[in-house]
């Protein structure tokens, strides 16, 4: 590694290549920008979208076809976009350059948990959760976002990786 420059490049998407993947339509994108639920960054008055953004929109989109308020799951969406581009860009990439992408520093959890009396828990196993809120006396009535299967989904559907590793130097 020493004298080795990597570049890490994470590719955008256009609002069509955003419909194919997430089956959102550009008119709800473009209704969920003017309404502030969506910010996208703007290149030539298109929006452009990264892979946080892909994930943030199936989350949202999950929650909010599962009767979820469209607050709550903004909130939580904001939430699982880091974990679900986390698990995209690591899948995206050859096991030796996983290490490179994703989040650092952050706690990744597999499942974002929106439970019914508005918590939201981030939970590497769904167990733990119920066991945890039976220990609280709480329901465990709740919304699961499995995030690892959303970043799966989101390389499966882009039309080329989401991101890339580029070594040079020796």
């Amino acid at each position: 590694m020493n004298g080795q420059r990597i570049s890490i490049i994470r590719e955008t998407f256009s609002a069509a290549e955003v419909e194919a993947i997430t089956g959102i339509s550009q008119v709800a994108l473009r209704d969920w920008r003017r309404r502030k639920i969506l910010k996208t960054k703007s290149v030539s008055n298109r929006a452009i979208y990264y892979v946080y953004d892909l994930g943030y929109l199936m989350a949202l989109q999950a929650l909010t076809s599962q009767g979820v308020a469209v607050g709550t799951a903004a909130m939580a969406a904001r939430l699982a976009g880091p974990m679900i581009e986390h698990f995209a860009e690591v899948i995206s990439v050859a096991a030796e350059d996983a290490a490179f992408v994703g989040f650092h520093g952050r706690r990744i959890a597999r499942f974002l948990i929106v439970a019914q009396d508005g918590d939201i828990v981030r939970a590497g196993a769904v167990d733990d959760w119920v066991r945890m809120r039976d220990e609280q006396g709480k329901p465990a009535s709740a919304f699961f976002i499995d995030c690892k299967a959303l970043g799966e989904q989101i390389v499966q559907k882009a039309p080329r990786p989401v991101v890339s590793v580029e070594h040079e130097g020796a």
